[in-house]
């Protein structure tokens, strides 16, 4: 969230810092593991012999293959809400129905589960920002190699219900310090005139109201839960 002046989390659980931009700060709220995550997934259930791209473009599509809340299906393999006072590990993994013969849980439902488990702690963590900022977050914005999934950008605006702006470039941060670069070198005056001619294709993809009824509920399931995993890690330190 960028902000008009420093806002600092009293409890210390998220960051504040300067913004590339003058006057303007940022207040930070992050899903700690998030591609990271993704990858150790495909390297687990994926066949190796497919290119990275490929294998992620069958994630994508299989994701796409299953319903909202992935049959019941919850994920905790690494995004979640940022706290940076309580830097422990903590359990994690997949949690759904039993039995797997009767609910015939798919590798679709755990790439499904995956991808709303990152979708679920991006809300969490905006809603910490509104909660620290005291401001709402109006419109949110994705760039970055988990914005190419198609499925993702669908289930984040679902599960935020608002619509979302999709950069449809991987290296954003590699864009940024171009523009950067690009004013350094006397190339444009200043770094608004480079983010004017230098911002990248967009798109806006709109939530589905039908899904983002349903995943209030899966919202909620996944927090809940959530708490209680956090629970467990405690009791078995």
């Amino acid at each position: 969230m960028v902000t008009a002046q420093p806002i600092i989390d009293s409890r210390g659980r998220i960051w504040t810092s300067c913004h590339v931009l003058p006057g303007k700060w940022v207040l930070e709220s992050n899903a700690m593991e998030s591609g990271g995550a993704y990858r150790w997934l495909k390297n687990l259930i994926c066949d190796a012999s497919h290119t990275a791209e490929d294998t992620y473009t069958l994630m994508d599509r299989m994701a796409q293959e299953a319903l909202p809340g992935a049959e019941g299906v919850l994920a905790f393999i690494g995004p979640r809400l940022m706290d940076m006072s309580r830097l422990k590990p903590s359990l994690g993994g997949f949690i759904f129905p039993l039995t797997p013969s009767v609910t015939n849980i798919e590798r679709k439902h755990l790439i499904r589960a995956a991808l709303e488990n990152l979708c679920f702690a991006f809300k969490a963590n905006c809603t910490q920002l509104e909660e620290v900022s005291r401001l709402r977050v109006k419109e949110v914005s994705i760039g970055g190699g988990l914005a190419q999934s198609r499925s993702l950008v669908q289930i984040l605006s679902d599960v935020l219900d608002m619509p979302l702006t999709c950069f449809e470039v991987p290296q954003v941060t590699s864009w940024g310090t171009a523009m950067c670069a690009a004013v350094g070198s006397g190339a444009y005056a200043d770094l608004e005139q480079a983010m004017e001619a230098m911002r990248p294709k967009s798109r806006i993809v709109e939530p589905n109201p039908q899904s983002a009824e349903e995943y209030i509920q899966c919202y909620e399931r996944w927090l809940s839960t959530g708490k209680r995993i956090e629970d467990l890690s405690e009791e078995t330190r």
